[in-house]
């Protein structure tokens, strides 16, 4: 089986991630994706990485808006004005191999969308009320809460827009998921088990 796990951000979906591959015993697929994208892109790996999460701070929103005309000032070393066209299609090639393989967490790049055919998908998404996520965020960050609810506000919308520009779906749209866990409610271990059960039991449904 495979899980993909879509997520709000501050939503502790790699510690969630980290507990349910204990728990099933499955690979987690996710940092090694954007190795493998540049390799086919013949990108270095860093520049598949800033392309995969987009401009972080404020500095990289700025400098990417220069990169353009100056590309080694942001760091990024992309030829082509399609690059994100064929970085999408790297990603989706990368995501089915791995779900090919089988019993796997595939965390975000949109898996969940790309893998909507298959069987042997369970879809997740993982959701916690702002206020949890903003917490979190602030001790990750080392930032005040207002910072915290912007990044938050933020990369939600930019995940969102990747889903809605590349596949025409609204991320959060209910229909794309066949669990949706909230992790503050049931915290990191309790979330994973949850999805450990609905694994177990799509697995014995088919």
């Amino acid at each position: 089986m495979v899980v993909t796990i879509s997520r709000q951000y501050g939503s502790a979906a790699m510690s969630v991630a980290r507990a349910l591959e204990e728990q099933l015993a499955y690979r987690i697929v996710h940092d090694e994706l954007p190795t493998v994208v540049a390799t086919r892109l013949g990108i270095s790996q860093e520049a598949a990485e800033r392309v995969a999460a987009g401009p972080k701070t404020l500095t990289e929103r700025i400098l990417r808006g220069f990169s353009q005309a100056t590309p080694e000032a942001a760091g990024f070393e992309l030829h082509a004005p399609d690059i994100d066209a064929e970085f999408v299609r790297a990603i989706e090639e990368a995501v089915r191999e791995a779900a090919d393989l089988g019993d796997c967490i595939i965390v975000g790049r949109a898996a969940g969308r790309i893998l909507m055919d298959r069987d042997d998908v369970v879809r997740v998404l993982l959701r916690a009320p702002l206020a949890w996520r903003a917490a979190r965020v602030m001790e990750s960050l080392g930032c005040d809460e207002r910072s915290a609810r912007t990044e938050i506000a933020r990369v939600d919308e930019a995940r969102s827009a990747y889903t809605r520009e590349h596949y025409g779906t609204e991320r959060d749209d209910i229909r794309l998921y066949h669990l949706i866990v909230d992790v503050a409610r049931f915290g990191v271990e309790g979330s994973a088990s949850l999805i450990a059960a609905g694994v177990h039991a799509a697995s014995n449904a088919q």
